[in-house]
């Protein structure tokens, strides 16, 4: 076999012929099949600044790599003002000016290929097409989830645009019923409002009211929720005629009480690599996990030497934006399922529940258990972890590759991020290169490597004392689809 030099991270033929070997000559298909894959929905949702759009793009931008923009915001005019013969001179009101950041880098990806694989695979000739199209859709994705985890952190760290349902004060008080309902996005878009979040829309009622629109963005697992409401199914029997076109036959989605609705569809591809989203972080086991009293490392792959990161949806990992930026730790203790595929040969369906603390627990990787649920209080073994208490019908502590890592809070209950956004929302910085395709050769050709890079950078947009008026984020009680955790209840 060809040895090619230390470091590199080359695709070859007798790779790809482990992995299945009817990639190889079958006649019968010259055909790549795509494997399912996500889009940047939020590329869809820019816009010129000052527009109604949530992201607005600034592209007039001549920055490298590495370079910080500073935008400068006010606030509303402070001050009485005078009445009367009182002199406006010493008593004019105040005007008070802010700013924030966005710091913009390079990003670049790429594949290495040997040309013998290129040539020999049944895919042929459309093998480096479909590279570089997966590499430029890899990109969109990358843009939407730094967009996704920019807007988290902050929230998370400013504190003053989070909503949970049932008025619950922290994320580890939501319980399993706290899911999104009608009622409950009423009071996100009027909580909006009061911090006076741009609309995205606007139109006039009979009366010459203004109606304000915002839009909820929402994954499908907790968009469920909602399509199954009585008052949703209700709005769509009354409010669209009858018939086949009507929504609750077509699945259109329609406005629930002047809030628009975008279904964010969250896919789990098959790649080994981050899966889910950071509105819903899930990973698949890599490794399998023995049952024990000791400590261990949940992994996303048996491959020491992998580069992945799979656990960088999930909370405490300190996520990277820009070459070089502070580090940011992260003391929390946070809670996983793993749960067993339902055609384990042991325990199917079963669930084991674990904990892992901040940044120093997950360096995106692996996490490293602080303690693990189990039948009897040994070692790091615990009987009861949070408020989930061992349960011998429902649980485990073995788990075979391929079952399913699903965050969670204290009360085991399975957590959704989901986002209302107000006309500019947040501002997506492009430099002087916004999306350009790479090829490189060496070994005289024999090796080709096919890549993108772009120059950006991506922030919420701030008031003048530095808090987030023009989005929230939703955090609610999710079952995600295919997965089952135990059912746990409140003492």
């Amino acid at each position: 076999m060809a040895t090619f030099p230390g470091g590199a991270s080359v695709s070859t033929l007798t790779e790809a012929l482990n992995q299945d070997p009817n990639v190889k000559g079958m006649f019968w298909s010259r055909l790549l099949e795509l494997s399912a894959k996500t889009n940047d929905d939020f590329s869809r949702l820019e816009g010129e600044e000052d527009s109604l759009k949530p992201f607005w793009k600034k592209t007039d931008l001549k920055k490298g790599g590495g370079d910080t923009i500073v935008f400068t915001t006010f606030g509303d005019i402070s001050g009485p003002g005078v009445r009367g013969e009182t002199p406006l001179t010493g008593n004019t009101s105040t005007l008070d000016f802010g700013t924030y950041k966005c710091q913009i880098d390079y990003w670049r990806d790429g594949v290495e290929i040997t040309k013998k694989k290129e040539n020999f695979l049944a895919a042929g000739n459309r093998l480096v097409a479909t590279i570089v199209n997966q590499l430029g859709k890899k990109l969109g994705r990358k843009r939407m989830y730094d967009m996704m985890i920019k807007c988290l952190r902050v929230a998370d760290n400013k504190k003053t645009n989070i909503l949970r349902p049932n008025n619950r004060q922290s994320r580890d008080d939501i319980r399993t019923t706290d899911v999104l309902t009608p009622t409950f996005l009423v009071e996100a878009q009027a909580r909006l409002k009061t911090k006076g979040a741009r609309p995205v829309g606007l139109e006039l009622s009979r009366s010459g009211s203004p109606v304000y629109h915002h839009l909820l963005f929402v994954g499908q697992d907790a968009f469920a929720d909602i399509r199954n409401s009585t008052p949703y199914q209700n709005a769509l029997n009354h409010a669209a005629a009858r018939g086949d076109a009507n929504p609750q036959f077509s699945g259109k989605v329609v406005p629930l009480n002047g809030l628009h609705i975008w279904e964010h569809v969250i896919v789990n591809p098959d790649t080994k690599d981050a899966i889910g989203s950071p509105m819903l972080p899930q990973a698949i086991l890599g490794e399998a996990i023995t049952a024990g009293t000791t400590t261990f490392d949940i992994k996303g792959s048996s491959d020491a030497n992998s580069k992945s990161e799979f656990f960088a949806f999930f909370p405490g990992f300190d996520y990277v934006w820009a070459e070089g930026q502070d580090a940011n730790p992260d003391t929390n203790t946070y809670y996983v399922w793993i749960v067993n595929p339902p055609d384990a040969a042991v325990n199917p369906g079963k669930a084991g529940f674990y904990s892992y603390t901040g940044s120093t627990g997950n360096n995106g990787k692996k996490l490293t258990v602080a303690k693990r649920l189990g039948s009897a209080a040994s070692g790091d073994r615990v009987t009861k972890l949070g408020e989930v208490e061992w349960d011998s019908d429902t649980m485990t502590d073995a788990h075979p590759v391929g079952s399913t890592i699903v965050y969670a809070n204290k009360w085991g209950t399975p957590i959704a991020f989901n986002f209302v956004f107000g006309a500019g929302t947040a501002l997506r910085a492009y430099g002087k290169i916004e999306k350009k395709d790479l090829k490189e050769s060496r070994d005289y050709g024999f090796v080709n490597g096919y890549g993108v890079e772009s120059i950006f950078g991506q922030t919420p947009t701030v008031d003048t004392q530095g808090q987030p008026r023009n989005y929230l984020v939703l955090e609610s009680a999710v079952e995600p689809t295919g997965v089952r955790v135990p059912a746990v209840e409140p003492a």
